[in-house]
């Protein structure tokens, strides 16, 4: 046995507070290291208006209803000491998102849920700060996902996943840029007809490609990585769910498999479709997306030497199906080709009557995907592009056939006020404040407005018969002075079960005449009559928001109703300018002096019927519900 001795020194007290100094600055250096790593929440406030979530694979945050990239900087900025996997975005009414705003924080997956975002960064790369961090992003309901520049996620080194869902994308009609660590791409229920013929090339370690759920006809080699050593799983499948029995079934749910090298089950370039060996990037592939219930390319004829190869093969002793797996033909094509050939001996096409179609289903699908991406092109933009991409000529007339057989007419723009992210948020607010009112809370709410009718109104309504070539005849022409030419300025208030005189007057509207005439002769009667929860609403103008209208609304215990700026169509008053405006147009004869349009006026406002003004005041909550649908964008009313 060892004896082992302990010695103790005593340490003079200057050096052991020197040592606990010391001991102190090492643990809070150590402390300095660890914390940004914990993968914990940060404090509410500091990430306000987002949420935060400690899910089983660490903490999401979660920002709904963004409106501004304000609203995206701050919370994100409240994440730069922790370790954060997730970023979810919903509702999100952003236009972009900020190239620089995920500097300095740790985000592993973005997802985007019902987001207007056009543009995934400011600048030339998107989401600098994670090129090292972010592995996954997710989208799906992405409205404007077709302007989307894929090309700003080249810098994103780690990026392992891209899944797109339920999104009407119509078209890849870009290459991806070469992420040399995505394995995994999924663009499903997006409505694709059109694949860029390289669209996939530089995705050299793809091993998952999905683009079930679309309209693809046609697939070509060009459009895969070569070599594609990785890529083991292509989805092409069309799922249809029946209802039977209380019970969801999913028929047709195979998955087309590339067989590579090493698998001796088949050869390079071909697939398995239920056990059947097809090849790949040939006319068989049409027969596999048939099968999955993909609409099938225009049929191409066989021409002479073709049909002549299949005869020769059958006399020689060959089987209609080894014919048929040999050259790619689908086996009853050959059956009617050697029918007839028994029955006449010819087996030359015969003569189809009728002029040939000048596109192809894919020329079509082309000018389909152009239309909806660039709304404005004309008929005449979309034949010069389709003639540039293709080389086929067309007329404006076949292009508006084209479009027309898809449901795609040449309409007129619905007109409205431009809104800013500020209005969007204030008019969503507002409808989320006022959704649930209910009828009785309405009928208390007097709505107000002003409007202007002139003797020559520019309605647009009129209509004429006339006969080609008489565009410029003089029946056929309405002269207006071009601001429209004299008129009166009138108001009115609606309110459920009444409404106000219509005041008409030929001055512009001021301060003092808003006070002395409208409150004064019009409001302050209606809220003498009404109950204490009455409400006035006038909109923003700026003498409605003078300070002596604010003085005379105080003095007569009138309560103003908050309202949004740039908000018209919210308004239920604005349908009534419309009933008034229609009735004036439809006067026979119209007037032509302003004593006769002030009398019109006067005598069409009495005859609105009054069911009609209530039933727009009900439609109040309706409203509400639009704009919180639009997440306070532009809405039908």
């Amino acid at each position: 046995m060892h004896n082992i001795s302990i010695v103790v020194k005593r340490i003079p007290s200057e050096t052991a507070d020197r040592h606990s100094t010391m001991l102190f600055l090492l643990l809070s250096a150590l402390l300095a290291i660890i914390l940004p790593a914990i993968c914990v929440c940060p404090n509410q406030e500091n990430i306000v208006p987002c949420i935060c979530k400690d899910l089983g694979d660490g903490p999401m945050m979660m920002c709904s209803n963004l409106t501004s990239a304000e609203e995206l900087i701050s919370p994100v900025k409240g994440t730069e000491s922790f370790k954060m996997f997730s970023l979810m975005m919903i509702n999100s009414a952003l236009l972009y998102i900020p190239s620089s705003v995920f500097m300095n924080t740790v985000f592993k997956r973005i997802r985007f849920a019902n987001s207007q975002i056009m543009s995934l960064s400011d600048g030339d790369l998107a989401f600098v700060g994670l090129e090292d961090h972010l592995e996954e992003i997710r989208a799906s309901d992405a409205h404007y996902i077709t302007q989307w520049d894929w090309s700003q996620l080249k810098n994103l080194r780690r990026l392992d996943l891209i899944d797109i869902v339920d999104i009407a994308m119509y078209s890849v009609d870009q290459e991806m840029p070469a992420l040399q660590s995505l394995t995994s791409l999924g663009i499903s229920k997006a409505e694709i007809s059109f694949v860029h013929p390289s669209a996939f090339s530089k995705l050299k370690n793809l091993v998952r490609l999905s683009l079930a759920n679309n309209e693809i006809t046609e697939m070509s080699r060009t459009m895969l990585p070569d070599p594609a050593s990785a890529l083991s799983v292509i989805d092409l499948r069309i799922i249809t769910h029946i209802l039977k029995k209380n019970m969801q079934i999913t028929e047709n749910h195979q998955m087309a498999r590339i067989v590579r090298h090493n698998d001796e089950s088949g050869r390079e370039g071909y697939i398995r479709n239920g056990g059947k060996e097809v090849k790949l990037f040939t006319s068989a592939l049409k027969a596999f997306q048939c099968n999955n219930r993909i609409v099938m390319a225009q049929r191409k004829h066989l021409d002479d030497f073709l049909r002549g190869r299949i005869i020769g093969r059958l006399e020689c002793g060959r089987t209609q199906l080894e014919v048929s797996e040999k050259l790619g033909i689908a086996q009853s094509v050959i059956s009617r080709l050697w029918q007839r050939f028994q029955d006449d001996g010819n087996v030359s096409r015969c003569y189809s009557s009728g002029r040939p179609r000048v596109t192809t289903p894919n020329e079509d699908r082309y000018l389909a995907v152009t239309a909806k991406r660039n709304r404005r092109s004309t008929a005449s933009d979309l034949s010069r592009q389709l003639s540039s991409a293709t080389g086929t000529t067309v007329s404006r007339q076949t292009v508006y056939r084209r479009l027309g057989h898809i449901g795609l007419y040449a309409r007129r723009p619905v007109r409205c006020v431009p809104l800013t992210a500020t209005h969007c948020r204030l008019r969503l607010a507002w409808s989320r404040e006022h959704a649930l009112r209910t009828p009785q809370q309405w009928s208390c709410v007097m709505f107000s407005d002003e409007s202007r009718f002139s003797l020559q109104s520019d309605s647009r309504r009129t209509f004429i018969w006339r006969a080609p070539g008489t565009r410029y005849h003089q029946e056929n022409t309405i002269e207006r002075h071009r601001y429209g030419g004299a008129g009166w300025l009138v108001w009115r208030g609606i309110i459920l079960g009444s409404r106000t005189d219509l005041h008409v007057q030929s001055v512009t509207m001021t301060g003092h005449i808003y006070r002395d005439v409208i409150l004064e002769q019009h409001v302050r009667l209606f809220r003498g009559a009404m109950v204490a929860e009455f409400l006035f609403m006038d909109d923003n103008a700026r003498p409605h928001r003078a300070n002596i209208v604010d003085e005379c609304l105080q003095s007569e215990d009138i309560t103003r109703m908050d309202w949004p700026a740039y908000s018209p169509d919210v308004n239920p008053i604005e349908h009534v300018w419309d009933m008034l405006g229609r009735r004036i147009a439809a006067r026979q004869p119209p007037p032509t002096y302003l004593p006769e349009l002030r009398r019109a006026l006067l005598d069409e406002w009495c005859n609105i019927p009054q069911d009609q003004i209530d039933n727009l005041i009900l439609s109040m909550p309706r409203r509400c519900k639009a704009c919180i649908s639009s997440s306070g964008s532009h809405t039908p009313y």
